[in-house]
C-alpha cells in the first residue's frame, strides 16, 4: 500500500521520508521535466523539491492527498528553475552564442529515438499554456483523474475538462506544425 492511500485526513501525521521519497521521486521528476526544468537540472530541482518536503513533511496535516501536496511543492521549485535558467540563458547570449551542452556521445538507435521522442514531447508541452499543461501532464502522462486534478489545481472540474480539451487540440495543432517543420519527424 502507498504512503498516500493510507493517511487519514485533518490531522499531523508521522510519515517515514524514505518512503515518501522512494514512491513520489519518479512523480517529482516527471512534474518538474513537463514544467519546464531542463534535463540537466532535473537531479538538482528534485533535490530541492525533496529538501522542503523533508523540512515540512511533520506539518503535512493529511488535508490534502500528498501527491497534491508535494504537487504544489514541485511547481513552485519548477517555477524557480524556470525563471533561474530563462535569466542564465538571456545572459548567455549578451555575450556570445553559448551551445546548450546537451548533445550526448552517439548512442544505439533505440536509446537515440526515446532522447528524440522526450525532447519532441518537451517541445510540445512547452508550447502550452501552462494551466493547460498541467491539467495535461496529470491527467494524460500522470494518469491522475480530472476530478482529482481539479482538486489539485484549485479549479472547477468542468474547467479541467475544458483545459484538457483544449491542451489535446493545441497538442494535436502544435504536431502537426512540428511534423511539416520537420518532414517525417513526427508519425
Amino acid at each position: 500500500m502507498a504512503v498516500a492511500d493510507a493517511l487519514p485526513t485533518g490531522r499531523a501525521i508521522p510519515l517515514d521520508f524514505e518512503a515518501v521519497y522512494e514512491q513520489q521521486l519518479g512523480f517529482v521528476w516527471r512534474t518538474l521535466a513537463a514544467a519546464g526544468v531542463p534535463e540537466s537540472r532535473l537531479e538538482d530541482a528534485s533535490q530541492d523539491v525533496f529538501v522542503i518536503v523533508h523540512g515540512k513533511l511533520a506539518e503535512f496535516e493529511g488535508r490534502s492527498k500528498l501527491t497534491t501536496w508535494i504537487y504544489a511543492i514541485a511547481r513552485h521549485v519548477a517555477l524557480d528553475y524556470i525563471r533561474k535558467v530563462s535569466r542564465e540563458r538571456r545572459r548567455q547570449r549578451a555575450f556570445a552564442e553559448v551551445p546548450d551542452g546537451e548533445a550526448t556521445a552517439p548512442s544505439p538507435e533505440e536509446e537515440a529515438g526515446e532522447v528524440q521522442a522526450r525532447r519532441v514531447l518537451l517541445e510540445l508541452l512547452e508550447r502550452l499554456e501552462p494551466g493547460r499543461r498541467d491539467v495535461f501532464v496529470l491527467v494524460e502522462i500522470e494518469g491522475i483523474p480530472v476530478r482529482e486534478v481539479a482538486r489539485m489545481l484549485a479549479i472547477k472540474e468542468n474547467t479541467a475538462w475544458s483545459r484538457l480539451r483544449l491542451a489535446r487540440s493545441d497538442l494535436e495543432r502544435h504536431a502537426a506544425r512540428l511534423r511539416a517543420r520537420d518532414g517525417e519527424g513526427l508519425r
